[in-house]
């Protein structure tokens, strides 16, 4: 088998890699990340910036598609949600195998915080108390105390 790994950043897609070891024959990797093509033998890295812009989703078709007319039996794995959504966005035209990946609703309640929560509530799973302020701009601690009792954690919905 022939791995192909779309990533957008190098945390994920270093461990994925790692994984792959002795498991597939040989991996290519499709993204922006330097240090992956450090790791990767030469001529198996594709540079490609990777967000689901049509003429990114295009070009990663294609860079796809020339690996598995080659190798018949690839997979394109994605490393992280970035390169899910484009995987996604460019299964319809891939000649290839796809690793299985969540569908684009629950992709971006996996991205997006305050949709992941949603998620957990409507599952019944156990979550702490929280609250969507909005913009940062009408952040006000007092009022928020009101609501959820400290320690409190601010984090942007999406993103890092």
């Amino acid at each position: 088998m022939y791995a192909i790994v779309i990533a957008s950043h190098s945390g994920f897609a270093l461990n994925l890699l790692r994984s792959l070891t002795g498991v597939a024959s040989e991996v290519f990797v499709i993204g922006v990340i330097s240090p992956l093509w450090r790791i990767v033998h030469p001529g198996r890295f594709f540079s490609l910036d990777i967000d689901e812009s049509e003429a990114n989703v295009e070009l990663l078709s294609r860079a796809i598609n020339r690996i598995a007319a080659v190798h018949p039996d690839c997979v394109a794995i994605p490393a992280d949600t970035i390169a899910g959504g484009m995987l996604i966005a460019a299964a319809p035209s891939l000649h290839c195998a796809l690793y299985p990946s969540p569908s684009r609703l629950l992709l971006d309640a996996f991205e997006e915080k305050w949709l992941f929560y949603e998620l957990c509530r409507t599952h019944g799973i156990p979550t702490p108390p929280s609250l969507l302020i909005g913009k940062k701009d009408g952040l006000s601690i007092h009022p928020i105390t009101q609501t959820i009792q400290p320690p409190i954690v601010v984090k942007p919905t999406n993103r890092m």
